[in-house]
């Protein structure tokens, strides 16, 4: 296995950070959408793609202990709280069809959460406006960023 120079070190420890520099820089840095949102805010089928890392190792973890992932598919949120999930997750370039389904819950300030209890993952959100909505994967060990975006209706 090649190994990193101090320079690609510093180059991948940036490419990592930059996407959860809201939640390193502190909450109140986070940009938020109009007040008022329930999760009805959040109805219907949205796309969405990550690229991310994951590790299976506890702290601390060195860059060498992740590995690279690829999320392709949709979420669709029924607009009382419950989520469901239909993707394709590529770890470490081996591909695997995921269907599962948790709960999630928007808060007033248009900040979300959604948990899938069968993955144990949880996911930080903001919902944007009532085609956008970004996220950032707050489970332990993971790191992956995105955005959805709701699917068109006929």
């Amino acid at each position: 296995m090649r190994k990193l120079s101090r320079a690609s070190l510093a180059a991948v420890s940036i490419l990592l950070i930059l996407p959860l520099w809201p939640t390193v820089a502190g909450r109140s840095s986070v940009m938020k959408a109009a007040a008022g949102c329930t999760n009805k805010n959040l109805k219907g089928a949205y796309a969405t793609a990550i690229n991310g890392f994951i590790t299976f190792e506890t702290p601390p973890r060195l860059v060498s202990a992740f590995y690279p992932i690829a999320v392709s598919g949709t979420l669709t949120f029924d607009g009382v709280g419950s989520v469901s999930r239909v993707f394709v997750f590529s770890f470490a370039g081996v591909p695997s069809p995921v269907n599962d389904a948790g709960t999630y819950q928007v808060n007033s300030d248009c900040t979300a959460s959604a948990n899938f209890p069968a993955t144990g993952e949880t996911f930080d959100l903001v919902v944007v406006d009532k085609q956008t909505a970004t996220f950032i994967n707050a489970t332990s060990g993971a790191v992956g960023a995105g955005t959805l975006i709701r699917q068109q209706q006929d």
